[in-house]
């Protein structure tokens, strides 16, 4: 299962418009969607089996940076405080992270109704580099991948040249675990190389 963010083209008459990334980076006026397809490796078939559109223009939407002052008092604005807590009381409230942890829930349900002892993996880009979505995958019983963002923090601590503990970023840790294969034949971009070692 691999899951997605998209944009629509840019509009300017559509209810509920807000701010994405088209496919060539710019921002423009439109919707996301969050999609799942299913990757069948040995047919090489692809399936959509769920997408939700949803909009980050509309008032309900509520982003986590906003969440986060709302919780801790920070939003001085009390229409807005207002507004949230109205949408929080009738479960009108939503973002990103509630739509992916839905869809994820029915998309796993719907599969082992099929088949109870299926192994699935899902597949996320860097954006859904989060904790919670370890947890749930987890709770599943799946397989994940996950793209970490480069600037993810490890459990590592050191001390900078200000005599100041910080977090070592990811990208700069040494994995204690890991393994290395060795391949007659890998194809990658139309070229076809021959022994190769993969570290992982």
């Amino acid at each position: 299962m691999i899951a997605a963010l998209s944009a629509s083209p840019e509009s300017r008459v559509l209810d509920g418009l807000g701010k994405v990334q088209s496919l060539d980076n710019a921002v423009v006026n439109g919707y996301n969607t969050f999609a799942t397809i299913a990757v069948d490796v040995g047919g090489r078939e692809v399936r959509l089996l769920a997408c939700t559109p949803f909009s980050n223009g509309v008032d309900s939407y509520v982003s986590k940076e906003e969440r986060k002052a709302y919780e801790t008092g920070q939003i001085k604005d009390p229409q807005r405080r207002a507004a949230i807590a109205a949408y929080d009381a009738s479960g009108e409230s939503h973002h990103q992270k509630d739509i992916v942890f839905a869809q994820v829930r029915l998309v796993s349900a719907h599969i082992k109704s099929i088949d109870p002892d299926i192994s699935v993996v899902d597949i996320f880009d860097r954006g859904f580099d989060d904790v919670e979505l370890f947890e749930l995958e987890t709770a599943l019983g799946h397989d994940f991948i996950i793209r970490c963002k480069a600037s993810r923090n490890s459990n590592e601590m050191y001390i900078d040249e200000k005599g100041i503990e910080r977090c070592l970023k990811l990208k700069n840790q040494r994995f204690w675990k890991g393994d290395e294969v060795m391949y007659d034949r890998i194809s990658f971009k139309k070229k076809t190389y021959k022994n190769v070692k993969g570290v992982f």
